[in-house]
């Protein structure tokens, strides 16, 4: 049985621009299903939906950068948790214009990164909203 209360949770996008002025979006591969996706997770005390954005990227794919204070789109997803159980989550997303690439970070090993076009991230990624951003990143 799911919840009807989501769990709230932050995602940052993040992307750079070529020397071509293509912009490119980095890909994190989930932990579980080995999807490709963008750096979220829970929003922790403290810290704003941005802020978190900004930490989640950091630990999962070791870059720092300009986050959006504010969120350019939002997604609802159900996710399994530990227990056998289904959580739903509103996740936000916040733009990040990727300024540093860290040689050690604390998820290195556990995923693997990927920069790619825009719009070929488009194409990879499972969640529309977070795809039609990437689309409106390439345009």
């Amino acid at each position: 049985m799911i919840s009807h209360c989501p769990i709230f949770q932050s995602a940052a996008l993040p992307y750079r621009v070529a020397p071509d002025g293509s912009t490119e979006v980095l890909l994190v591969s989930t932990t579980s299903a080995h999807r490709w996706s963008i750096p979220k997770g829970a929003i922790e005390l403290g810290h704003t939906f941005a802020s978190s954005a900004a930490k989640e990227a950091f630990e999962e794919a070791g870059v720092i950068g300009d986050i959006s204070p504010s969120a350019a789109g939002h997604y609802r997803a159900i996710k399994r948790t530990q227990y056998g159980g289904q959580a739903l989550l509103e996740v936000w997303v916040h733009l990040m214009r990727v300024t540093r690439e860290l040689d050690e970070w604390p998820e290195k090993g556990r995923r693997d990164l990927r920069w790619c076009r825009a719009a070929t991230a488009a194409a990879q990624l499972d969640e529309p909203v977070v795809a039609d951003l990437c689309w409106r990143l390439a345009a």
